[in-house]
């Protein structure tokens, strides 16, 4: 069973993104991140890569984010029968007005 758990059993600390700074942690800190055998990557990374495949990277941060909080907690909760798994998301006050519209090209 351990063998399909990513990562370790650490607290974050709290500190607010900077600058221009988006960052896409794949769960919260009480969660786990799950691997995705299926897809050979962890799921946070699975959905990644097939949205920036299937996007040829043609899409905004908004777009990504929203993709990921849809599909990793429900692979993780309805196809793999795992506890819940919900990418978080932290953006720098910089950004916090215009974040979802920012290309990733």
């Amino acid at each position: 069973m351990l063998a399909d758990v990513k990562g370790v059993a650490l607290e974050p600390k709290k500190a607010a993104p900077t600058g221009n700074m988006v960052v896409l942690p794949a769960c919260s800190g009480s969660q786990t991140a799950h691997i995705f055998k299926e897809g050979k990557h962890g799921l946070f990374t699975y959905w990644l890569l097939r949205k920036l495949k299937e996007t040829k990277g043609e899409v905004t941060l908004g777009e990504l984010q929203e993709h990921l909080a849809q599909y990793v907690d429900y692979t993780a909760t309805n196809r793999l029968n795992l506890s819940g798994q919900q990418p978080t998301l932290q953006v720098s006050p910089t950004l916090s007005r215009n974040w979802r519209a920012i290309p990733l090209r």
